[in-house]
């Protein structure tokens, strides 16, 4: 009896060590499945981040991008990681992946810190390149002038390679026809949209999507790339309209309803019409030929045609690049028909492209026709006709040498003064033909060692009475050593040394300016390493000098036309005042 009581504890007590070790064992196991999936859950986040965070752009409930109407979205693919230069490897970025920004950003700033610091490196170079020039050391400043340059060019290379980078990301999955600015600088999203626009037309697509944003993420909440790339539609003469189901986004019709459009090296649209909305709109090719007959246009055609050359102008920089071949002309002074013969010995626009440096009004008896002729051949080539800012743009100095006279006799009020002198602020300083033929008004100055110098100037102004902005448009070549003071009272004399000092820091072959009568009609100087050219013949209808264009071919050859005055020079009628003596 003991025994079988003994051996039934034994079983119920291996049965009940059985059910704890079952019940203890089990929970283990369930616990460690649980983690086992919950590894692998994680394993799963990390190789796919797009998953279960956004698999369609836009979402689901607004319509695509790519295909208006339709709520069908595009379905992303993964991007691959890419190795980042500066710094460990980055993962993809895009503006609608949320959980990569930051370590996409950790490239991309870092990138544009590295350009800033070559900014801040070549901005010192140039200013103590500037102190040693001033200071005598001419090899310290070209020394630290190229190495400022050499700042220069890895600033460029690296801004370059921050905009491929953010530019693929953020497009790779993009929908087809759509273009995400995000991240670019305006100047660069410039770029791309002009690249994008012209692969579209080519493809022969009807319209093409730009996500420019909204400005959230910008200083102050302001957008910038949005106006930027309304304006570039505008000058490309497309129509850009807000997508209605996306305000960060402009649509632009691309063949539809467009009205021409511009491309580089081609001629802008033939009408324009006023921005603010007056419904005016000027027929280019008919207002040339208008003023070719030396017949008026109206004051409001003149407003709208002003501030269209002022979109045009404000992209040129300081110091426009200009390629060869080209003609260059010298001071033109209203010598309207001078100027009708001008285009008859070198050609016509645009089959020739020209270059004038500046003095396009004053003196003569046809200023604004001269004027407004130049303005429209730019407006409607814009890169076919250059042109240069001489010291008589300037509101100053028309009030006394007859333009402004001029305009309030031919339209009864000063209102066209004024538009042209707005544009007057807008017009470049200096041009450099294929990077060898430094071109300005009147020539060099104390406070410019280089081209970049003069790239830093506020142009936009009145021009002032000192500084490098006066001494480009006033300064004179002597047969002096380094500078002297300018018998005009404003800008210097320089001499061969100083020359050739600026061409060799800047890589300068020829420096080509305008500014002083010459009698054959150009004169070189130096060496030939400088050269005026004046272009208005029997200056002021009194003076019987030739006048001459220089022509700049494919090689940079230079090949000088020589040409007299045109006999309608004698129907002019004089400005309503006599003017002052200034021949120099």
């Amino acid at each position: 009896m003991t025994n079988n009581n003994n051996n039934d504890n034994a079983k119920l007590l291996g049965l009940l060590f059985s059910c704890i070790q079952q019940l203890f064992c089990s929970s283990s196991n369930q616990n460690q499945n649980q983690n086992q999936n919950q590894n692998q859950n994680q394993t799963y986040h990390q190789q796919q981040p797009y998953s279960n965070q956004q698999t369609s752009y836009p979402p689901q409930q607004q319509p695509s991008y790519a295909h208006p109407g339709t709520t069908k979205p595009h379905q992303q693919v993964n991007h691959q990681q890419s190795a980042g230069q500066y710094g460990q490897v980055a993962g993809p970025y895009h503006s609608q992946d949320p959980n990569m920004i930051n370590q996409s950003n950790e490239k991309y700033m870092a990138m544009r810190a590295q350009a800033r610091t070559e900014a801040s490196l070549m901005a010192s170079c140039f200013d103590r390149s500037k102190q040693a020039y001033a200071s005598g050391d001419g090899a310290a400043a070209h020394s630290l002038s190229e190495e400022g340059k050499e700042h220069q060019r890895r600033k460029a290379q690296i801004d370059k390679e921050a905009r491929d980078w953010i530019y693929y990301q953020n497009n790779t999955d993009s929908p087809p026809g759509t273009i995400d600015l995000h991240g670019l600088y305006v100047k660069e999203a410039i770029e791309m949209s002009e690249q994008e626009i012209q692969k579209a037309q080519q493809r022969g697509d009807q319209e093409i999507k730009f996500i420019v944003g909204k400005g959230n993420h910008s200083a102050q909440h302001t957008a910038k790339i949005k106006p930027a790339i309304e304006d570039l539609m505008e000058k490309y003469n497309l129509d850009a309209q807000l997508d209605p189901h996306n305000s960060g986004v402009l649509v632009v019709q691309l063949q539809a309803g467009n009205r021409g459009g511009r491309s580089r090296g081609r001629e802008l649209n033939n009408q324009i019409e006023n921005k603010n909305g007056d419904c005016v709109v000027i027929d280019l090719d008919r207002q040339i030929e208008q003023l070719k007959r030396c017949e008026p246009i109206s004051e409001e055609e003149v407003k709208v045609l002003c501030s269209k050359a002022r979109e045009i102008l404000i992209e040129e920089g300081n110091v426009q690049y200009v390629d060869s071949p080209v003609t260059i002309c010298g001071d033109i002074h209203g010598q309207f028909f001078d100027l009708i013969e001008l285009f008859r010995v070198g050609g016509e626009p645009p089959q020739t492209s020209y270059l004038f440096m500046g003095d396009f009004v004053d003196r003569g008896f046809y200023s604004v026709e001269t004027f407004l002729l130049l303005l429209l051949y730019k407006v409607r080539y814009p890169d076919r006709i250059t042109l240069i800012r001489g010291n008589h743009e300037s509101r100053q100095i028309t009030q006394v040498y007859g333009f402004y006279d001029e305009c309030q006799r031919k339209f009864g009020s000063v209102n066209v003064w004024r538009y042209c002198c707005d544009v007057f602020d807008y017009l470049c300083l200096g041009a450099v033909v294929d990077g060898r033929v430094f071109c300005v008004h009147g020539g060099l100055s104390p406070s410019v060692v280089t081209l970049d110098q003069i790239r830093l100037i506020d142009r936009k102004q009145e021009v002032p009475h000192d500084g490098a902005m006066c001494d480009l448009l006033w300064s004179d070549p002597d047969d002096i050593e380094a500078w002297g003071v300018s018998p005009r009272g404003a800008g210097f004399l320089f001499g061969a040394d100083i020359v050739s000092q600026f061409n060799r820091a800047n890589d300068i072959d020829l420096v080509a300016r305008a500014h002083q009568l010459v009698m054959e009609g150009y004169k070189m100087m130096f060496d030939k390493q400088i050269v005026t050219v004046w272009s208005a013949p029997n200056y002021c209808y009194r003076c019987g000098n030739v006048a001459s264009i220089l022509e700049l071919n494919e090689n940079l050859n230079q090949s000088y036309k020589v040409f007299e005055a045109a006999p309608q020079d004698a129907k002019g009628i004089p400005a309503k005042r006599p003017l002052p003596e200034y021949f120099l």
